[in-house]
């Protein structure tokens, strides 16, 4: 396991698609927990995406023979910044999160016993 680099300069940095073996996947009924580390800084990253509820019925002719389709995965194509916690150096002060201001996506599939 890597350190997390606190000396890091603070930088807006698209990583574009990084493994998803650094990543873990919880999902429950209600949200979608990912967590891994910063592919830059190595910092701990934990986000929650909350689930949409789904349409419980429909209006229209032949609504009930139409198949009931999932929700859709709140993590696909989603764009994950570094959320750290630590202020790395050059950070500005107005920033809704505290990190190293890379950016990434997460490639997309599932493993097996993922929801």
């Amino acid at each position: 396991m890597t350190a997390h680099d606190h000396e890091v300069r603070y930088e807006e940095q698209e990583w574009g698609t990084v493994p998803r073996d650094g990543f873990a996947r919880h999902a429950t009924a209600e949200e979608v927990r990912v967590e891994g580390l910063c592919p830059r800084c190595q910092g701990p990253y934990v986000s929650a995406y909350r689930r949409g509820f789904a349409v419980v019925g429909s209006k229209g002719l032949f609504s009930r023979n139409r198949a009931e389709e999932p929700p859709p995965d709140p993590l696909s194509g989603a764009v994950h910044i570094c959320a750290c916690g630590h202020p790395h150096p050059g950070q500005p002060d107005a920033l809704p999160f505290v990190g190293c201001g890379a950016q990434w996506r997460i490639e997309t599939g599932t493993r097996t016993g993922e929801p």
